[in-house]
């Protein structure tokens, strides 16, 4: 998985729609405030996944309407958790188990509601969590050399050579233009395009570089 890099729903890893919902959550908690810098949107993103479960789903809205339909079609915590187990053979269920846990729900808006990454266990939790805290101590670091009011410029090659380090599209190769594409097609679909593309892509691939 890209060289112990983080990307793929399907894979039990982060993917588009899952990191675009995210950081729509984190922009909706400043309100009409002025957006946060680029360096406390990508801290916040990483502390959501200090905790292996969540109190509650992470969702952009609550569903109020068609409520008899959403009973049969939208998310909820009883029927995902009884899909898991479904595909888990009798004979495995003990050692398997564990894998069938619902772990950070992130909840798509409007209808149907649908959990982004049903697909994360206990396995690829484990990953995640390591790679996340990879990423806080080096934001730690680099947020120490911002906050001894270095000259601008030197604040600009802090972040230039930490984005150089290993470029996101590079670990893709040819896949960064399908993944990219597929994604400006959810924002389409989402209106999300003007206001959250670009800072969706420099906050994925500083995602990606842990």
């Amino acid at each position: 998985y890209l060289d112990n890099h983080i990307y793929g729903t399907q894979y039990g890893f982060f993917g588009g729609p899952a990191l675009s919902i995210i950081l729509c959550y984190i922009l909706n908690l400043y309100g009409n405030n002025v957006p946060p810098p680029i360096f406390i949107l990508l801290k916040n993103t990483l502390e959501l996944f200090t905790f292996r479960f969540w109190n509650s789903p992470l969702m952009l809205e609550i569903p109020q309407n068609y409520l008899n339909i959403r009973n049969l079609l939208d998310w909820n915590l009883n029927k995902e958790a009884e899909n898991r187990l479904k595909l888990i053979p009798t004979n495995l269920r003990n050692y398997l188990i564990k894998h069938s846990q619902i772990i950070w729900p992130i909840i798509t808006p409007g209808f149907p509601t649908q959990n982004v990454l049903f697909n994360i266990n206990d396995s690829t939790s484990q990953i995640i969590e390591r790679q996340v805290n990879k990423g806080l101590q080096k934001l730690v670091i680099l947020q120490d050399n911002i906050n001894q009011n270095k000259p601008l410029w030197t604040v600009k090659n802090l972040w230039v050579n930490f984005l150089k380090k290993e470029k996101f599209e590079e670990k893709l190769g040819g896949n960064f233009a399908g993944i990219t594409t597929n994604n400006q097609n959810l924002y389409k679909q989402t209106n999300l395009t003007d206001c959250l593309w670009p800072k969706y892509i420099r906050v994925l691939e500083l995602i990606m570089q842990f």
